[in-house]
């Protein structure tokens, strides 16, 4: 079981780095006491680190706190971790998740999208959100429960892409821009 592990930057008390949001506090101060456990024979610890919000592809609300997570197993990095939380709108969204190829197709993912829903239980986030760009990660957010965020819109584009190219698939929209996913959790 691994062990989270929430780093912060070191600041001296006049300065103010780019990548501290003034929520970093409030948001490191749950992180720290929250039960967040990693569940896998090889992860070993979870560390979180503040990231830029210039960083991110899409545009945070303005009280969002960007993090990095970094998944590690005895011997370094298994896997890393890009998200934003905004506690207005109750919302973690994923912006970017990958593993190493040494560790691919061996629930490294999961297990890290396992404890990011644990994560928003814990802040009672109402909201994850995501892109999924490849058919591995449709496949692994459809198997967390995730659901299209505009099915309506998908079908659509889907039918003109069909029309341009007969065998096109989700995959094939994915490839091309992105699929957007959610997943509800329940508010207290």
């Amino acid at each position: 079981m691994a062990h989270l592990q929430v780093a912060l930057p070191a600041t001296q008390a006049s300065e103010t780095p780019s990548l501290v949001t003034p929520n970093l506090a409030r948001y490191t101060a749950r992180l720290e006491v929250g039960d967040l456990t990693v569940k896998h024979p090889v992860i070993r610890t979870v560390t979180l680190a503040p990231l830029s919000l210039s960083e991110f592809a899409e545009m945070p609300p303005s009280d969002a706190c960007g993090f990095f997570a970094k998944l590690q197993d005895a011997s370094g990095p298994v896997s890393d971790v890009q998200f934003w939380l905004s506690e207005t709108h109750s919302r973690l969204h994923l912006e970017n998740m990958s593993v190493r190829p040494g560790f691919q197709q061996q629930g490294v993912g999961s297990a890290a999208l396992t404890a990011l829903e644990q994560l928003c239980d814990g802040l009672e986030l109402r909201l994850m959100t995501l892109e999924a760009v490849t058919a591995d990660g449709i496949r692994l957010w459809q198997r967390h429960g995730f659901k299209l965020r505009d099915p309506l819109k998908v079908q659509r584009d889907l039918e003109e892409a069909r029309d341009r190219c007969p065998g096109a698939t989700l995959e094939t929209l994915a490839r091309d821009g992105g699929l957007s996913f959610e997943k509800q959790f329940s508010s207290r």
